[in-house]
């Protein structure tokens, strides 16, 4: 018993040393690799017949875990303001100026290079602050997340490397001298003049004389060691003198961690804002060691005491010689396995219950803003007749599918059986149907 306690605290300890452990960055300069982090954000006009025009773009920066496919970027709101304005990716009618409407849908589109894009999605937002976060609708190896690092005191003087696609007026996609690729990308060097709080609205701001031109807008403003300490947003000039700002990345990152967006910072890893790096916190640390080897403890007692006492006894039988056993109703149920949602499992009865963004009617609520998914997407109810499972999709803007891809006819009932899966609008918005 002592050898084999001996041994989990040997492998806890190594564990919890390699979880700790990070090599510091060594840089001089700028850091080329946060080229690989940065795209091009833009917003796309489009009509029914298939026309589409740009309507204005700006930078975007990846963060998210380094060992997965990008997913999650952070821009300015006012990069993607087009999209917000006009119906989030619905068809809406917009008034001409000469008096007539057109039907029109604005989608917001993420280039690695001109010919190479991915559509994106606005799920998070603050005009106050003017940041926003966007999410792709399939992950990509195209790009990687970058590291944060949360601006202090002490950085005042400090020298700083702002990064986007600037130049409005020579970036046009079609016959362009720029392909908006990672070699494109303009970088303007200068230092931190000062940190700045602006009055009334509370939002924390980096004042610098790197140049920030409109193109740059959401891109990362980087320190030496290539970690995001701002975004990129506007200037204020004069005859005299122009100033520059960037957003503090610390107002991004409570948006982060409500949206459970994992990210890395320059000392440690954070999903949904926790901490791995357990260094800074020696009593928790500690705490945690010794828990561990108590359970490991007292599972072993069991196990000895278990042993002790023999084969387990025959269970009781009836008058018929059968075994006695008592017998549940099965329970019909269905698992949301989006990350927010945590694995949660809900009751299904004979009367559909609804899934969807209409937190008034719909058990199974999304959160305003989750791609793909409509106010009242798909309905599921249970026959416990036949022990099946009925999923109608209600003519959802984006569709229904199973789980091998199969997009569901609106309004028309689908008979699946427990521990089938289907998806609503996105791959990601997964839910498995169950008999417990």
């Amino acid at each position: 018993m002592r050898k084999i306690l001996c041994l989990w605290v040997t492998v806890l300890l190594l564990g919890v040393g390699l979880g700790m452990w990070t090599v510091p960055a060594d840089a001089s300069g700028f850091d080329s690799e946060v080229r690989e982090s940065v795209a091009v954000v833009a917003t796309v006009l489009g009509t029914p017949d298939g026309k589409e025009s740009l309507t204005g773009w700006g930078t975007g920066f990846f963060v998210g875990n380094p060992d997965e496919d990008a997913e999650y970027l952070i821009t300015n709101h006012h990069v993607v303001a087009d999209y917000l304005q006009n119906g989030k990716g619905e068809y809406v009618e917009v008034r001409t100026d000469d008096g007539s409407t057109i039907t029109v849908k604005v989608k917001v589109r993420v280039y690695f290079d001109s010919k190479n894009y991915e559509e994106a999605y606005v799920i998070d937002y603050n005009e106050t602050k003017d940041i926003a976060l966007l999410k792709l609708a399939s992950a990509t190896d195209e790009r990687k997340a970058i590291s944060l690092c949360s601006p202090s005191d002490d950085m005042v003087g400090s020298t700083i490397y702002c990064v986007g696609y600037p130049g409005l007026s020579e970036n046009i996609i079609i016959d362009a001298s720029s392909s908006w690729s990672k070699t494109d990308i303009s970088v303007t060097t200068g230092t931190i003049s000062r940190f700045v709080t602006t009055s009334g609205s509370g939002v924390q701001r980096i004042q610098t004389d790197a140049v920030i031109q409109h193109g740059n807008s959401g891109g990362p403003m980087v320190n030496d060691n290539g970690a995001v300490i701002g975004i990129n947003t506007l200037y204020i000039g004069s005859e005299k003198e122009t100033n520059y700002y960037a957003v503090s990345i610390d107002e991004m990152i409570p948006m982060l961690n409500k949206n459970d967006v994992a990210y890395v910072t320059e000392s440690d890893m954070k999903i949904g804002g926790i901490s791995f790096n357990l260094l800074d916190n020696k009593p928790l640390l500690i705490g945690i060691i010794v828990a561990v080897i108590v359970l490991i403890i007292v599972i072993m007692v069991i196990a000895i005491s278990k042993n002790k006492k023999g084969k387990a006894q025959p269970l009781p039988v009836g008058a018929e010689g059968a075994v006695q056993q008592v017998i549940q109703p099965k329970k019909a149920m269905i698992c949301s396995l989006s990350t927010q949602h945590n694995g949660m499992s809900y009751p299904i009865g004979t009367t559909p219950i609804l899934i969807g963004r209409d937190v008034a009617n719909c058990t199974i609520a999304y959160r305003e803003g989750t791609p793909g998914v409509s106010g009242r997407h798909c309905s599921v109810s249970w026959n416990p007749d036949t022990e099946e499972f009925l999923i109608t999709d209600l003519r959802s803007t984006y569709g229904t599918f199973l789980q091998n891809g199969q997009k569901l006819e609106p309004n028309v009932p689908y008979r699946c059986r427990a521990g089938e899966s289907f998806y609503v609008g996105e791959s990601t918005n997964v839910l498995r149907v169950e008999v417990r």
